[in-house]
């Protein structure tokens, strides 16, 4: 699981950078989906090990696991009131989360395989 928290801390690494591209907040920041910056982070944590569990479990390839991440956030956290509806959403935000799940996706790939090697 080490690999799903490579990809989790490269996020955080990224975030500024994130915002900077979004004009502010993130919608699907940690913090704003658990309540505090604590538990945005115990969030990100654990659900990056659920991912990287769910990885290591089907294998399948790296695109098709992002694509999957991507549309299944896009859908379910706006359902559940996780994040705000996506219309509230500037555009770029749901490029910005693509491509902020296929950098998660990169790093524990990358890692993943390293480790196996």
């Amino acid at each position: 699981m080490i690999s799903a928290l490579a990809g989790a801390a490269a996020l955080y690494a990224v975030a500024p950078l994130e915002r900077a591209i979004y004009g502010g907040p993130l919608p699907y920041e940690p913090r704003f989906i658990a309540g505090s910056t604590a538990k945005g982070i115990a969030a990100r944590l654990a659900y990056a090990t659920v991912l990287g569990t769910l990885y290591r479990a089907l294998r399948p390839p790296p695109i098709a696991f992002a694509s999957a991440v991507w549309m299944f956030e896009l859908v379910a956290m706006p359902a559940v009131g996780a994040v705000a509806p996506l219309r509230q959403w500037k555009p770029r935000g749901i490029a910005l989360l693509a491509l902020h799940v296929a950098l998660f996706t990169a790093v524990m790939v990358s890692c993943e395989k390293r480790s196996s090697s």
